[in-house]
């Protein structure tokens, strides 16, 4: 696999943790609003860990991004750079 690759699913990770703690997040809002407080609670532990994830995921994606700065760019396409 090669850096772009890398890069590539370290970036929609990122995304995707992001996308699921913003729907937990939508999810814990309308459980609020019709009077479930304690799901909603529940449903708010879920959003913070998916968005711990996500945090991590995007400072993975950054350091590999700025990682890609570095290299020569006929070395971004080869074979298991890292």
């Amino acid at each position: 696999m090669n850096a772009m690759d890398r890069a590539k699913i370290e970036v929609r990770a990122a995304a995707g943790n992001a996308d699921d703690a913003s729907g937990s997040a939508d999810e814990a809002a309308y459980l609020f609003e019709r009077g479930d407080i304690a799901e909603a609670a529940d449903k708010m532990t879920f959003c913070r860990e998916q968005a711990e994830r996500a945090m991590r995921c995007a400072a993975q994606a950054e350091w590999r991004l700025r990682h890609l700065l570095t290299l020569p760019s006929n070395a971004v396409g080869k074979a298991d750079v890292r």
